[in-house]
């Protein structure tokens, strides 16, 4: 916040108000809670549209975008003499227009002096983990698709990607050599962040090999949602996926209903700070539930054993730790734990939040009778006719989305459509359903007509390795049985999706593949395009084809998804050699994304 890092533990010495728009509260709030912004000086912090009284003695720093309202609001506050003075960080670059429209009122309003600074941070998107970040541009499909969406909308729309994603290459500091698929999105997307960051390399700014966070020049990977349309309506089976699938999860945040708190209550889900959610966050849902119980029984008695030690010593922590031991618990772990109590008592609460998010989920999931339908997803069987048609009737449990969204997966893997339309024209019965019908089929329709046009290959189901025991269908006895009862077995979906094999083709210089056929841009050189020589162990006049990239930036145009950047992950688990950043226009949903091809008639 216009300071240099403190050390951990270390307070600002300097008190200051943060004033944000909403994409600047949505960039903050993963990143920083209320307690690490107090560590840092912030006091206070409020939107900027809201009304505010005047604090005259403390410092105000600013992070909002910089548009006309803001600038006008920023103005007016400083005209006001709200605060000691005014330290302006916006969100992406100032232009000119905007600077000379922010120096004319603050010169009429007769307050210059209390600007103290104005810097673009290049900050245009979310960091939601080490490894995964979203521009937060919502609708992000439906903003280029569609019969009515003008050339003129379709190119505003990507110079705001490309921009978003100029921001991230900024922050990382380091010139990335870019490859995406030629023609439509991505190649615009990619030639226009070249250009950006070739006008940057030439101003001098916003780049500094010295300082970059990658050890190597990074490959950007540009991709188009409608490569693979089918993954993120897929029904999922890891924790995270699901719990975005089934609750209301953004911005690192859960939203659930529970009783025992008398409404609904939200938990943070960090993967920094909660050591159950970093583990178990990309496992198959059961594998979770098991390890929550596990985890919370042996915390629970260690807790136990430790309070019980503590009070055999008169309540004196240090009589506590002379105490004979048990050889249960074990010497070394049990002494620590004396002298941690409160971090123990700590990850206990989170376990019991975990907890009742799995419940949550739980209630969701056996309604929908989500494992029946991820099955019919990933498996391709030509027998499945009769499960399809019992699924998508009106004895199928799944909501009306759900079962669109399996009639969508089935139409991309080229399944006959014509009959199980008509089936799951039965189950909507009310007039709201027959229009929320009428609306996806139009989707799905959309859906047929750019596989078509990009010719893409058919839908994988990931159902083709399984370990014996893990197979959709058979009943898991789960070890929190009094709480959550039996649960169905997902089925652990393998790392091969559209985007890994991208990837490994990309990285591996595999003939015959994308290699081959995508664009590659350097914005490094005069003329950016690089017509790379397919011939093994050729240079093609970049070093690209001698030197495997270990830093590689994906990122997906038209939104994103959880069971996308968790197959990423596992990839990437799988290849050390290389680091893997996910990123995209947006994260969305089965629901979400549906919600948008829906759209696509209207727009």
């Amino acid at each position: 916040l216009n300071s240099p890092v403190l050390a951990s533990g270390q307070w600002s010495e300097q008190w200051k108000v943060l004033i944000y728009d909403g994409a600047g509260r949505d960039i903050i709030s993963p990143l920083l809670n209320v307690a690490q912004l107090r560590r840092n000086g912030v006091t206070l912090h409020m939107l900027l549209d809201s009304d505010r009284e005047p604090i005259p003695d403390v410092p105000a720093v600013y992070f909002c975008r910089p548009t006309p309202e803001n600038v006008k609001r920023i103005a007016k506050d400083c005209t006001d003499k709200l605060y000691a003075s005014v330290h302006l960080n916006f969100i992406s670059k100032l232009e000119r227009r905007l600077m000379e429209d922010l120096a004319r009122l603050v010169i009429e309003g007769g307050q210059v002096q209390s600007i103290a600074k104005v810097v673009d941070q290049h900050l245009d998107f979310v960091s939601l983990e080490p490894r995964l970040f979203s521009l937060n541009q919502k609708n992000s499909y439906a903003a280029y698709n569609g019969s009515s969406v003008s050339e003129t909308s379709v190119t505003d729309t990507m110079r705001t990607i490309s921009h978003g994603l100029f921001s991230v290459l900024a922050t990382l500091g380091s010139v990335p050599m870019i490859r995406a698929p030629p023609n439509g999105p991505s190649e615009m997307v990619a030639r226009q962040l070249c250009e950006l960051v070739s006008q940057a390399l030439k101003s001098g700014g916003a780049f500094s090999e010295a300082g970059s966070a990658m050890t190597s020049r990074p490959l950007v990977v540009i991709i188009d949602r409608a490569l693979d349309l089918a993954t993120p309506l897929q029904h999922t089976c890891t924790y995270q996926a699901l719990v975005d699938d089934v609750l209301e999860y953004r911005m690192n945040r859960v939203t659930i209903d529970d009783p025992s708190a008398g409404g609904r209550k939200t938990y943070d889900l960090e993967v920094e700070h909660d050591v159950f959610w970093k583990k178990n966050a990309p496992r198959p849902f059961p594998e979770a539930i098991d390890d929550n119980s596990s985890e919370l029984t042996r915390i629970k008695e260690l807790e136990k054993e430790v309070k019980s030690k503590i009070a055999a010593g008169g309540g004196d922590v240090q009589a506590a730790a002379e105490a004979p031991i048990s050889a249960e618990s074990g010497t070394q772990e049990l002494l620590a734990t004396v002298d941690s109590l409160p971090q123990l008592l700590e990850r206990k609460k989170k376990l019991e939040s975990h907890t009742n998010i799995l419940q949550a989920a739980m209630k969701a999931i056996a309604a929908r009778e989500l494992p029946v339908l991820f099955e019919a997803e990933t498996t391709d069987r030509a027998d499945q006719k009769g499960k399809l048609v019992k699924l998508l009737g009106p004895d199928g449990k799944g909501t009306l989305q759900d079962k669109l969204r399996l009639l969508a997966v089935v139409s991309l893997r080229g399944g006959e459509a014509g009959d199980l339309e008509a089936e799951i024209a039965k189950a909507a019965t009310s007039p709201e359903e027959q229009a929320e019908l009428e609306k996806g089929l139009e989707g799905i329709k959309h859906l047929r007509q750019m596989q078509g046009f990009n010719k893409q290959t058919p839908v994988t189901t990931n159902a083709a390795s399984t370990s014996a025991g893990r197979g959709i269908g058979s009943w898991m006895q789960s070890k929190t049985a009094g709480i959550l009862g039996q649960v169905q077995s997902f089925l652990a979906q393998s790392d091969d999706s559209y985007v890994t094999r991208v990837i490994e083709n990309l990285c591996e210089f595999k003939a015959g593949s994308e290699d081959e056929s995508f664009l590659t841009l350097d914005p490094k050189r005069k003329d950016p395009l690089v017509r790379v020589d397919p011939t093994p162990g050729s240079s093609g006049g970049s070093n690209s084809r001698s030197a495997p990239p270990r830093e590689v930036l994906v990122f997906v145009v038209g939104g994103g998804c959880y069971a996308e950047y968790q197959h990423v992950q596992e990839y990437s688990k799988k290849h050390p050699e290389r680091q893997i950043t996910y990123g995209c226009t947006e994260l969305v949903n089965g629901r979400g994304f549906l919600k948008q091809l829906s759209s696509l008639k209207d727009t």
